[in-house]
């Protein structure tokens, strides 16, 4: 089964401590619940990382293929990985 999730949430920038707000899609072939995952993006507000680091993570952990957009100091950034590829 192909799966795709869509979310938004937010997370520390590492070098200016800004709060970014993210949008991201999760490709993928396991189930994850809702709660789950609202409840690990939740985590993330107050951590400091940066996106292409934030991708690669979401990726490993939710199993998937992930696209995550953000905007920082005015520059669009659209990141893409595929941990198990």
């Amino acid at each position: 089964m192909k799966i795709k999730y869509k979310l938004k949430f937010e997370a520390t920038c590492p070098s200016d401590k800004q709060i970014i707000t993210y949008k991201a899609i999760i490709f993928t072939e396991e189930f994850q619940s809702v709660e789950n995952i609202n409840s690990y993006v939740s985590s993330l507000k107050d951590e400091k990382i940066y996106q292409e680091d934030l991708t690669k993570r979401l990726s490993r952990d939710f199993r998937g293929r992930v696209v995550t957009y953000g905007k920082h100091q005015g520059v669009k950034i659209k990141c893409e990985c595929n941990f198990f590829v």
